[in-house]
């Protein structure tokens, strides 16, 4: 459920565009048409991340979310009357592992095991397989998808109509982070990654960081409320805020991707400057690529609330339902 508000306040403050982040790793044409524009927000944010079928994309979800729980840790210390502490599963429990679909069940654990005692093994391979990315889509991956959906689906059964559904769906990834599950998933992912590194003599840094600096705001893709505020952007680059906000506005072409479907391949010709009158440059057609198709890693969305921006849910799961009578949303804050 939503974090108190200090801690919501702070969060949003500082990590409010933890969606921008995600859906910036995908390429243009696995998008709908109508979120592209939002993309290119995102992508001009993020311009160097690694796309999801790239080596690479499991160690940066790795190292950006480790990021993201070192400054949560500094945020708990330093901020004032909002009565929790850090807390990490020791294991993931029951009410959730029941739920979680049959291969994951069987696969997940022990394949993040022989991934961690494996001495050949990359911190990509670990991201990738517990992320799921072109790199790994063997039976088990994508634990981190599968695990967001089982904690919405539990709490949309616990706690059904609660408007806490919407400011922080756990399903959704531009709310996921304003929920206390999202800290206490993410801490565990944290600390098998830990695992890992210390199994490859690599120095743990899990300590409380100041994320002062950290202040993006947050374009809320996945959504039809495009207002967060721009703020700083990640690495020196500008923040984009608001439908007014920057950014480069429109869709900008072919960029480069899934083509009519058919995978991570340069779509119909396209390339990053596309056509005059913006849109896909080589091919109008969407699809996600075959590495996130099959098979699928899902748990089923009893509440209505899908995880929307995963490509590997998104034919199977409803758009975030809006609320724009909600007050506690967190795009309601300005």
């Amino acid at each position: 459920m939503l974090l108190p508000q200090p801690l919501f306040e702070a969060i949003r403050h500082h990590m409010g565009d933890h969606g921008d982040w995600h859906i910036a790793r995908y390429r243009k044409l696995w998008l709908p048409l109508d979120e592209r524009a939002a993309w290119q927000r995102a992508r001009d944010k993020y311009p160097d991340l690694f796309y999801l079928d790239e080596r690479g994309a499991g160690e940066q979800f790795l190292d950006f979310h480790r990021m993201m729980i070192r400054h949560y840790k500094w945020i708990l210390a330093n901020t004032q009357n909002h009565g929790k502490t850090w807390y990490v599963w020791p294991r993931v429990p029951a009410i959730y592992m029941q739920r979680l679909p049959s291969h994951i069940k069987t696969h997940a654990l022990a394949r993040i095991e022989a991934i961690i005692n494996d001495p050949a093994s990359t911190a990509d391979q670990l991201g990738a397989f517990i992320e799921r990315t072109k790199l790994d889509t063997s039976p088990g991956s994508d634990l981190h998808t599968a695990l967001h959906g089982v904690i919405n689906n539990v709490e949309s059964e616990q706690f059904p109509s609660h408007p806490d559904l919407y400011s922080a769906s756990m399903a959704d990834l531009s709310h996921a982070h304003y929920n206390e599950h999202f800290w206490i998933l993410h801490g565990w992912i944290d600390n098998i990654y830990a695992r890992w590194q210390a199994a490859h003599n690599i120095a743990v840094e899990q300590d409380a960081l100041d994320p002062s600096g950290h202040n993006h705001g947050n374009t809320l893709i996945g959504t039809n409320d495009l207002t967060g505020g721009g703020g700083s952007g990640h690495d020196g680059h500008t923040g984009h805020g608001g439908d007014s906000g920057g950014g480069s506005g429109g869709d900008h072409g072919g960029g480069h991707g899934g083509g009519h479907g058919d995978g991570p391949s340069d779509g119909g010709g396209g390339n990053s400057t596309g056509g005059a009158g913006g849109g896909p440059g080589g091919g109008a057609n969407t699809g996600t690529p075959p590495f996130l198709n099959e098979p699928k890693p899902t748990a089923p969305v009893t509440s209505g609330i899908g995880f929307h921006h995963d490509p590997i849910l998104h034919d199977a799961a409803a758009t975030p339902p809006q609320d724009p009578s909600d007050p506690s949303r967190p795009h309601k804050h300005h």
